[in-house]
């Protein structure tokens, strides 16, 4: 579908006052902007260290800058190093494996993947391709790499031995492959087609699992491995829509406005929703949520930019443009627990073992209004308590396993936001 700029503003507007009437249980915040030497697009994160690596800068001045992640640390969203790249490159995308320490970085112009060691901050070598790729996106339980071609090819690397493994061709005329992203899980691959599609790649077979037809303006997509989610940036339908992996369905499509990025974080189950010029809000993706699939927050920032990326972590939410922006998502423990005694509410569940729940958590929130002091250590025991309690009921079948996962999963959210030991 198409909009006028007139339509645009106006859903933009509304998106604004449907997301203020949202409860606030998270606050966006923005921590600040990274600079970088030389413009970039993108960015890629590795967990297990917490840094950012960024593509920058053309010709003798192309590198990866290297930002620290880490919270608290002095040099935080700071650029402490680069990776130089050879005097003809012109980098544009990059992914990373965080098992292997490399890096994957994609030239505008040029046939070719560049391999980098991160480990070691060095230039490996590059592998040819048979054109210029889009997007790059990286499988790392089975060390694949995916590269996306305008030409609505993916071809598939093997890392082991930084060769072509093999080339796929979406299977319908004038197809066009955008942006990747992988469940490494499932071993599936997401293909967005800017005009309508989402291809969807069994990683065994290399061959084509489905293509779903929805929307126009497809842009970024995100994986949660643990739900079996994909998010999609459906720009010209204003929405991000939700993709059911089990069996390839449209599950939903929530009102977003002309979003370009979504990041999925697979610690919390929420998902940052990137709108340029609105802001960033958070979608819920936790299954057994009473507010599964709404916005719960958001975050009025005039900004734009072209790709956004969220380390699960420390739970920070990147927005590349010619640097980048920094958010973050810190839970308030009582909205939390006042959240989280509504959820235990609406899973039907008995009526004494949703008592015994919820008096555990209203303990916990008692303790932390407590007027003379801000009684954290009573609310900690209170949250270990509950948690003891929803384990006990999967065994007897009155919480479902995904339940269980999550209600136990916020719950040591809230703890780590209290300082619990």
């Amino acid at each position: 579908m198409y909009c006028t700029s007139k339509q645009v503003l106006l859903v933009l507007a509304i998106t604004g006052i449907a997301l203020c009437c949202a409860v606030q249980i998270h606050a966006q915040r923005h921590l600040g902007l990274t600079s970088l030497e030389f413009s970039g697009t993108s960015l890629a994160i590795d967990p297990s260290t917490n840094l950012v690596y960024a593509p920058m800068g053309i010709g003798f001045d192309a590198s990866v800058a290297v930002v620290d992640g880490i919270p608290g640390s002095p040099t935080f969203f700071f650029t402490i190093r680069r990776i130089d790249l050879p005097n003809d490159s012109f980098p544009v995308r990059i992914a990373v494996n965080p098992d292997t320490k490399r890096a994957y970085v994609l030239d505008n112009t040029l046939a070719r993947l560049t391999v980098l060691d991160i480990a070691n901050n060095t230039f490996l070598e590059h592998i040819p391709l048979s054109g210029p790729g889009f997007d790059v996106a990286v499988n790392s339980a089975t060390n694949r790499i995916y590269i996306s071609q305008p030409s609505g090819r993916v071809v598939v690397v093997n890392s082991n031995t930084n060769t072509v493994e093999t080339t796929i061709q979406l299977p319908y005329e004038n197809a066009n492959a955008g942006r990747l992203a992988v469940n490494a899980t499932t071993n599936r691959v997401y293909v967005t087609d800017p005009l309508g599609v989402v291809n969807v790649i069994d990683g065994s077979s290399n061959t084509v699992a489905a293509s779903l037809r929805f929307g126009f303006l497809l842009d970024a997509v995100s994986v949660n491995p643990i739900t079996n989610r994909i998010y999609v940036a459906n720009s010209a339908d204003l929405a991000v829509t939700v993709i059911r992996g089990e069996d390839n369905t449209v599950e939903a499509n929530v009102f977003a406005g002309f979003c370009r990025g979504v990041a999925a974080n697979t610690r919390t189950g929420r998902v940052f929703v990137f709108t340029p010029g609105t802001g960033v809000a958070m979608l819920d993706g936790r299954l057994t949520s009473p507010t599964y699939n709404t916005f719960i927050s958001r975050l009025d920032f005039g900004i734009f930019g072209w790709d956004s990326a969220v380390n699960p972590t420390t739970n920070i939410f990147y927005v590349a443009t010619s640097g980048f922006y920094v958010f973050d998502d810190p839970i308030s423990p009582q909205a939390g627990i006042a959240a989280l005694i509504q959820w235990v509410s609406s899973l039907n569940l008995a009526q004494g073992l949703q008592n015994s729940l919820d008096s555990k958590l209203s303990n916990a929130q008692a303790a932390l209004e407590s007027v003379k002091s801000n009684d954290a250590s009573t609310a900690c025991n209170k949250l270990d308590s509950f948690i003891n309690a929803v384990e006990a009921q999967e065994d007897k079948g009155q919480l479902s396993t995904t339940a269980v996962r999550e209600l136990i999963n916020e719950a040591g959210l809230i703890k780590s936001a209290l300082g619990c030991q």
